[in-house]
């Protein structure tokens, strides 16, 4: 269990360290806080919400509602300035493989393939305990959750099981076990 929370932690810590892209010279693309289309679109957003926070009555719930988008307008607008954009002052996501612009696909990118990779796992490991007891079809359409969970804590390290069973052959059914339908 002591490993499984280290590897859990060092996960959370590699992923919650990714550096904010920076943006570079590319053709056609400049950073977004020089390209005075991304600024109009800043200005036109963060005014559109003053002026809804300006008319709302003071104390109310619709004011706090108002402070609080404007304030999370103002830091989008501000994490997005260090990006490239075009002329029309959209952000790009620049997916070349250079390790500088990770911040933008790679690693969301492997973040959602691992976590794809583990509910598929976790629904296989699943169905495989379920399909060994006597109630396959019970358990099927109504969940055990104890053994869903212990089958998610234990897809946690799914990308070396999934290895291991393929090294190994026990990831394939043999040929005769597989039932092919007449035609």
């Amino acid at each position: 269990m002591r490993k499984l929370l280290s590897l859990i932690l060092a996960c959370a810590l590699f992923f919650s360290f990714a550096t904010a892209a920076r943006a570079e010279g590319m053709i056609g693309l400049s950073t977004c806080r020089d390209v005075p289309a991304f600024q109009q679109r800043a200005d036109d957003s963060l005014a559109a919400i003053e002026e809804k926070l300006l008319a709302a009555a003071p104390g109310s719930p619709q004011l706090a509602v108002y402070e609080r988008k404007l304030d999370q307008t103002a830091k989008r607008f501000d994490r997005y300035s260090t990006m490239l954009c075009g002329e029309e002052g959209l952000p790009r996501l620049i997916t070349d493989g250079r390790l500088n612009h990770a911040g933008d696909f790679l690693i969301p990118g492997l973040a959602f393939l691992y976590i794809a990779g583990w509910l598929g796992w976790a629904g296989r490991m699943y169905l495989i305990a379920v399909r060994d007891s006597g109630e396959a079809e019970l358990k099927e359409s109504t969940i055990d959750v104890p053994l869903a969970l212990k089958c998610f804590a234990g897809a946690l390290a799914w990308p070396a099981a999934a290895l291991a069973e393929i090294a190994s052959g026990q990831i394939r059914e043999k040929e005769e076990a597989v039932p092919i339908s007449p035609r």
